[in-house]
């Protein structure tokens, strides 16, 4: 498990469910598209260096949890980055012109939340909650609206509703991240909701997130850009996750985040095409 998770194999395969589930919604198909792999690989090499370049700045929890293993698995997941890394360059130029275009902003972004592009301010992500709202961001447009445009979507309000809605899920699921990372933040200076809000009131406010969310779904529905099946899938997948949110606070164990929180966007993207297709 150590291999799949830490090997950020698990995380890439997160982004590519997002993507199929997105690409399904607006064709009715399961396609496979160099988009998506370009995602899935492009994740892993990002995630893995972004694992490296933290141990440097967490020397002191190099002892504790699931730096242990990172520390001890570096090379591999060295290895592993830089091959993901040569094959997302090889499917980025398989891509048309367009989402290449698209890609410029998530791209800096992403590689400023790794790399410190900020000199003494370090990375993005250690600027004062910046890190949710980029993770948000970034993930929303990287798995809803650039597969839109891959596809030649027309249908501009679908892909600003579904951008909206994919960034609230991600935004929601995140916080129990920040609230697994609350030592770490108060060490590293960082202020996260958790840290500013307390742990209650940040679950409170998944909950918010989560709520306007499945309202946003109802709206497409309404709207008819997703069937009935959809709006039961995702609806179901809100409040399975925010089940899982609420326990979060009870768990040290990064299996449960790693593993679970981050696997609720493979959770999603089964039972929205699950019950798009069966209903």
């Amino acid at each position: 498990m150590d291999f799949l998770f830490y090997g950020n194999f698990w995380i890439a395969l997160c982004a590519f469910a997002l993507i199929l589930q997105t690409e399904y919604l607006e064709t009715h198909k399961l396609i496979l598209t160099d988009y998506s792999l370009f995602v899935f690989f492009s994740t892993s090499f990002l995630y893995g260096i972004h694992r490296i370049l933290g141990l440097k700045k967490l020397s002191s929890f190099l002892d504790k949890g699931r730096f242990v293993t990172i520390n001890y698995r570096k090379t591999h997941i060295l290895i592993i980055s830089i091959l993901a890394g040569a094959a997302a360059a090889w499917f980025y130029w398989q891509l048309d012109v367009k989402t290449k275009m698209g890609l410029l902003i998530p791209a800096v972004l992403s590689l400023g939340y790794v790399f410190p592009i900020l000199g003494p301010y370090g990375r993005l992500r250690d600027l004062n909650y910046v890190k949710i709202f980029l993770i948000a961001f970034i993930w929303s447009a990287v798995t809803s609206t650039l597969p839109f445009i891959e596809l030649g979507g027309t249908n501009h309000w679908f892909a600003a509703l579904m951008f909206v809605e994919r960034a609230l899920f991600v935004f929601a699921i995140t916080i129990p991240f920040d609230i697994r990372d609350y030592s770490i933040d108060s060490y590293s200076e960082v202020k996260t909701f958790p840290i500013t809000l307390g742990i209650r009131k940040s679950i409170q406010l998944a909950a918010v997130l989560l709520i306007i969310m499945v309202a946003l779904v109802f709206v497409q529905g309404y709207l008819g850009f997703y069937s009935s099946g959809a709006m039961v899938g995702l609806s179901l997948s809100a409040a399975l996750t925010y089940f899982f949110i609420l326990k979060s606070p009870e768990v040290t164990h990064d299996y449960y985040f790693t593993g679970l929180m981050d696997g609720t966007m493979i959770l999603q993207a089964i039972l929205t095409i699950f019950f798009a297709w069966f209903v």
